[in-house]
């Protein structure tokens, strides 16, 4: 297998990583990059992810509150391996109906009224892709510098598990995303990009164009994170618009 190291030497890259200061679980490296540079270096990182056994994460945001987040899991016993193996055991289509239904019953008829698209929303407005929204920008310019941790996973929907993602506030439990993540991988080609302590961001290789599999796919990006519409798009078209083609998605939890 070959070492990180190696990896980096060969990208002309000769900065060592470091341990991510506060991490409470297996010991975690990352490197501190120029914003500029970041989404190149995480696209050739992540092309030898198998061989290394890296993925790539670019981390901004409160870094405390993703340690805390952990912290906790870790002291209520969770395990990544543990994680890992539950995550398969989720069937996606059956866990997105029966949150449909939760959020049926709790709305009492009113979700029903926000997933309904107009029927002349734009199929063409998808125009997103990871350059535009990824963590390595702010305001529209590079960051100075960004952090990529260097997750020990060959696959980006592995990295919630090891990172002890989701299980707070609306965001689905950490096995949950590890199963949403390897069903958007196989259906989308979507990996994991960037992540603060309330935002993911995915590059995407296989959007959907096809009307009715944009309007499925909002739906279903509305189930994962309603903050998606509720304070960001209003309307499930608008985010179906967004979506269509687009080459980058991003969630972001209240």
């Amino acid at each position: 297998m070959k070492s990180i190291e190696e990896l980096l030497a060969g990208l002309g890259i000769h900065t060592k990583p470091t341990a991510v200061p506060g991490w409470p679980g297996a010991p975690l490296q990352m490197l501190e990059v120029p914003g500029a540079g970041a989404e190149e270096l995480w696209r050739a990182l992540r092309a030898e992810a198998s061989a290394t056994g890296i993925w790539p994460l670019i981390v901004t945001g409160n870094i405390d509150l993703i340690s805390e987040n952990a912290q906790f899991s870790i002291e209520d016993g969770s395990e990544v391996p543990k994680l890992l193996d539950e995550a398969w055991d989720i069937d996606v289509p059956q866990w997105l109906a029966a949150r449909r239904t939760e959020e049926e019953e709790d709305e009492e008829g009113e979700f029903a009224e926000r997933v309904v698209f107009d029927v002349d929303w734009d199929a063409q407005g998808g125009d997103l892709d990871i350059d535009a929204v990824g963590g390595h920008r702010e305001e529209g310019k590079y960051r100075e510098t960004v952090s990529i941790w260097l997750v020990p996973a060959q696959q980006g929907w592995e990295v919630p598990a090891h990172l002890f993602l989701g299980s707070w506030n609306e965001v689905p439990e950490t096995q949950q995303l590890v199963a949403l993540l390897r069903s958007w991988k196989k259906r989308f080609g979507a990996d994991l990009f960037s992540i603060t302590h309330d935002r993911m961001e995915f590059d995407v290789q296989r959007p959907p164009t096809d009307r009715a599999a944009v309007e499925d796919l909002a739906v279903e990006q509305y189930l994962v994170c309603r903050d998606l519409v509720d304070q960001g798009y209003e309307e499930i078209s608008r985010l179906a618009s967004a979506l269509a083609g687009a080459k980058a998605w991003w969630f972001w939890w209240d």
